[in-house]
């Protein structure tokens, strides 16, 4: 008994002292106490916060120590370092000023070789200082940083150089930058170090002294752990001596009442602890009056995070919880304010409401009286939420079941019906009422029930049902299951098939009977495709064999009026006639050309060449190539492009021009009186408006659509014979190819208007090469070396033209008609080009060049064919060939495409101007010159051209006519020379 006694008085692990010894009772009781004195009373947190305090106070004032000492040092190694930098450049420029003025040319290498070689003498001993003191020279050579002495512990190998402007060498870069100072930054080692830079300017060299951050710093930090140390050993002693001393007062305090007010403390600390586990629950808790509409005694401090309100804001307003309640929930909370829980809407600081869960209890004093009423508020809008949207989803399922076509059933794992709509009923003839809780053969045919419960579940396919009245009918059913409170659901969705089944027999029937007329229509269908496959090829060779023989006669007129127009002798009526054959020639061509693209948009091969290129001088080209046209019909034709209208877009710039110079062209054409206004518009995202308008004779509205179909005028019948008919057509697909469509207006009698939309994307800092052949001179011969070309083409009318056209310019030519014989002579005559034809006898131009790749691989190729197919043109660059140049020839891109391969320089004959104008020369505004010379020194010459394009006062003629001449022979030097002539006058 005695022993189990002990044990009871001693707990935690003072039983195993006083068990089985009663003796030691007083030493178990002075050790549970001291324990508890340091568990449960508040003497050892004064400890613990005295030593904290005093450890905090002493490891400041230690840092604040070691502070001012490390300060101090750095502020003396600065000095010492400035001093040093200075000093030695004193000296160098000393040293440096003495042989300048005493031996200036005697010294191999000069001053500054003499110079530099005294300095590294005198620091061969140097010592330095510290672990990294150092002192380094250095220059700057080009864009690098050069070092000429180092000197740390003996050490005089320089570093490698640095670039200028790299992060290195911080404190050289300002010295070399003329720059004196101290800072902190990299070095070459790039390590942060402390420097002193100062220059030397009449060496041009830099003088660094520095040492590292870490050797400045690290005594000091050693200092720092040092005085931490030695503190906290300090304060450790202090402590152990403390409680040594005080034990005895200890027990003694525990042996008196001082117990039970340490205990009473102790239930102070554990009540502010659940007051702030209380603060930080999900849950806010409150106590109010009775009285006074509830008024807040305290609420908790997580309101603030809930409702956007402060505490004091509920304490200090009696009415403020009643007057913030939801008029539509007070009138329900008060009715039944005795009740435990409430749930009403409360509005919160941003003035909307929250849904909130208040659960109420009443304190009541010993005599049973009630003094307050405490709770705790949860926010519930979330739960609210998602109540109303479960009865929401509640309402639209019921009501998609209610209204379902198919019948849907569920059932238990047993296979009791649970549930059953209304379509459903409809399919089986069962109310509800009649099927529910029963098992679901009751819908099933007594024959097929095993076959049903043990296959269908899980799986859709046809089935068997059974209806009320006993008749069999054929089921479509799609099983699902489910898991609800762990358990497993199904549901069935079922769909009377009877009428599906019975249009499957009879289009099983029908079926058979079209099988046959299915079969015979598509042999008549396969034999009509065949029939105009064999057509359209028949097409393709037609139009491929009528390109080649129209344009080879054609190469001829128009080779031979290319030539004559060169000629000076014939006078005006032979020019006459020339243009005349010129002009019928293209007109041909025009049309031919036209039935091509034609015949490649119904074939498909037409695609959009997208590239980048200059808008606005594309549409500056067509308006002024279309507007001598309407000068000669003394109309009008007004370009109007928008303000903002791109420079340099994104899009296929061949195909546009076809379609403006079309669209422009018949707008000038069909127009008599008045004129055509041609209108360029921005609109958003990228897209442009071509709008095309004209005063002529207008369009039928029956007519507006029979406009577009190929080889189709409507109207004056000779204006007809003026055109194709096939530009308009070829206009609407491209556009269509492009992703526009072509759209017109029209009254007869008063004018058209056509437009488009185009996407196309502006380009940015997109510069096009300029021509650098003058527009307004004419080429009459070469310049140094005569190239020698060979002339390759089965006809000889087609290499005749070849040569007459260059042969005058200086050419060497000759001739062969066909592949073999050129190889022979271009191993021969070895010539700097060869102008091949592609079709030929014995051997044609495809391989030709490519035996000629394989062992004459300078020469270039170029060639020259009538077949102007897209497939023959890459034949011929992937055989090897140069370039590529279409019958008719085109005299201007041939000699272009020989300048460009063998890098021609012209002579040119200038051709008299055809405006002669005596006015006198009269620059434009002040502000303009200005703004044509900043453009011309930026190089900017077709921003200039714009610029000056738009001085259409009659006064600027001759101004504009200088700028002109400038631009087209590119003398952009002369041109700047000339304007600023006028700018600073």
């Amino acid at each position: 008994m005695q022993q189990r006694a002990t044990t009871r008085d001693c707990p935690y692990n003072t039983i195993s002292i006083c068990r089985g010894n009663p003796t030691r009772k007083p030493l178990c009781e002075m050790i549970y106490l001291k324990k508890l004195y340091f568990m449960n009373n508040y003497n050892l947190k004064i400890i613990i916060l005295s030593s904290t305090i005093l450890t905090t106070a002493v490891c400041v004032l230690s840092a604040i120590l070691v502070w001012l000492l490390y300060e101090t040092a750095f502020e003396g190694q600065q000095e010492r370092l400035v001093e040093t930098a200075q000093s030695e450049a004193r000296l160098i420029e000393a040293i440096a000023h003495f042989y300048a003025k005493h031996n200036p040319c005697d010294l191999p290498g000069g001053t500054f070789a003499v110079t530099l070689s005294q300095i590294i003498d005198a620091h061969e001993h140097y010592k330095g200082f510290g672990e990294t003191g150092e002192f380094t020279l250095a220059r700057r050579e080009e864009e690098q940083i050069v070092f000429l002495l180092r000197h740390r512990h003996f050490d005089l190998e320089n570093p490698q150089p640095v670039p200028f402007q790299s992060h290195l060498a911080e404190p050289m870069r300002k010295a070399l930058l003329g720059q004196s100072g101290t800072m902190i930054g990299l070095d070459y080692r790039e390590e942060r170090v402390l420097a002193a830079y100062e220059p030397v300017p009449i060496l041009n060299i830099g003088i660094v002294a520095k040492i590292d951050m870490a050797e400045i710093r690290a005594p000091f930090i050693r200092m720092g752990w040092i005085a931490m140390a030695i503190t906290l050993l300090i304060i450790v002693v202090a402590v152990w001596a403390f409680l040594r001393i005080v034990d005895p007062i200890i027990i003694r305090m525990i042996k008196t009442k001082t117990y039970l007010r340490t205990i009473l403390e102790h239930s102070n600390q554990l009540t502010e602890r659940l007051s702030s586990i209380v603060d930080s629950l999900p849950v806010i808790p409150y106590t109010c009056k009775r009285e006074e509409y509830f008024a807040a005694t305290y609420v908790g401090k997580n309101i603030k995070e809930v409702t956007g309100y402060e505490t004091e804001e509920f304490v200090s307003d009696a009415y403020f919880w009643v007057n913030n309640i939801h008029p539509d929930d007070v009138e329900r909370v008060f009715k039944n304010i005795q009740a435990e829980y409430h749930e009403y809407r409360f509005k919160i600081a941003n003035g909307s409401y929250k849904w909130f869960g208040d659960t109420v209890h009443l304190i009541k004093e010993a005599d049973g009286r009630i003094t307050h009423r405490a709770g705790v508020l949860q926010d519930i809008t979330e739960r609210k939420l998602a109540e109303e949207k479960l009865r929401d989803n509640e309402t639209r399922l019921s009501a998609i079941l209610e209204n379902m076509v198919d019948g849907v059933i569920t059932i238990d794992e047993n296979a009791i019906i649970e549930s059953f709509n209304p379509a459903a009923e409809h399919i089986f003839g069962y109310s509800a009422d009649q099927v529910l809780g029963k098992n679901l053969n009751i819908l099933m045919p007594e024959s097929y029930r095993s076959e049903h419960c043990l296959k269908l579940i899980g799986v859709g396919k046809e089935v068997v049902g059974q209806h009320k009245d006993g008749s069999i009918f054929p089921l479509d059913i799609a099983v699902s299951n489910i898991r609800l409170d762990n358990r497993l659901k199904f549901v069935g969705i079922v769909r009377n098939i009877t009428e599906r089944k019975q249009t499957e027999r009879l289009q099983k029937e029908y079926s058979q009977t079209l099988e046959s007329e299915v079969f015979e229509r598509t042999q008549e269908l396969r034999e009509a495709r065949e029939a105009a496959e064999t057509a359209n090829r028949a097409k393709s060779v037609f139009i491929a064999t009528m390109s080649h023989e129209l344009r080879t006669p054609l190469n001829g007129i128009l080779g031979y009026a290319q030539i004559l127009k060169m000629d000076s002798s014939l006078g005006p009526d032979q020019q006459d006639g020339i243009k005349i054959i010129e002009q019928s020639g293209k007109h041909l061509l025009t049309l031919l050309n036209d039935i091509l693209d034609l015949a490649k948009i119904e074939a498909g091969k037409i695609e959009i060449n997208k590239s980048h290129f200059h808008l606005r001088a594309l549409l500056r080209e067509i308006s002024e190539m279309v507007h001598i046209r309407a000068e000669h019909k003394d109309i009008f034709l007004i370009y109007d492009p928008h303000d903002s209208l791109p420079n340099c877009v994104y899009g296929d710039e061949k195909r546009l021009r076809q379609v403006l110079i079309n669209l422009v062209g018949n707008a000038v054409k069909f127009t008599d009186k008045g004129g055509v206004t041609f209108k360029v518009g921005v609109l958003a995202n990228h897209k442009l408006r071509f709008q095309i308008e004209d005063t002529g004779v207008g369009i039928a509205p029956e007519q507006l659509q029979d406009i577009f179909n190929p080889f189709q005028q409507v109207g004056d019948k000779t204006r007809q014979a003026e055109g194709t008919g096939l530009g308009l057509a070829i206009s609407r697909h491209l556009i269509e190819l492009m992703g526009s469509q072509l759209e017109v207006t029209s009254q007869l009698g008063e004018g058209s208007t056509f437009w488009f939309e185009l996407v196309l994307p502006e380009v940015i800092n997109f510069k096009k090469e300029i021509n650098n052949n003058p527009t307004r001179w004419k080429i009459i011969g070469i310049k140094n070396e005569k190239p020698t070309l060979l002339i390759v083409d089965a006809q000889s009318n087609n290499r005749a033209i070849l040569v007459d056209l260059l042969s005058p310019l200086g050419f060497e030519t000759i001739e062969a008609s066909d592949g073999r014989e050129a190889l022979a002579k271009a191993f021969e005559f070895q010539p700097q080009a060869i102008l091949t034809d592609l079709f030929m006898p014995e051997m044609d131009g495809f391989e030709l060049t490519r035996q000629i790749r394989q062992s004459l691989k300078d020469i270039v190729v170029i060639a020259i064919s009538a077949s102007v197919f897209e497939e023959d043109q890459q034949k011929s660059l992937a055989a090897g060939c140069h370039d590529f140049l279409p019958k008719p020839i085109n005299a201007k891109q041939l000699f272009e495409q020989l300048q460009r391969h063998l890098v021609i320089e012209w002579i040119y004959e200038e051709v008299p101007s055809l405006i002669v104008s005596q006015a006198p020369l009269v620059p434009p505004p002040q502000e303009t010159v200005v703004s044509l010379y900043e453009l011309a020194m930026g190089g900017d010459v077709r921003a200039v051209e714009e610029r000056v394009s738009q001085l259409t006062d009659e006064q600027f003629v001759p101004f504009v006519a200088k700028m002109q001449d400038f631009i087209n022979n590119l003398q952009v030097d002369d041109m700047c020379d000339w304007l600023e002539s006028y700018k600073t006058a």
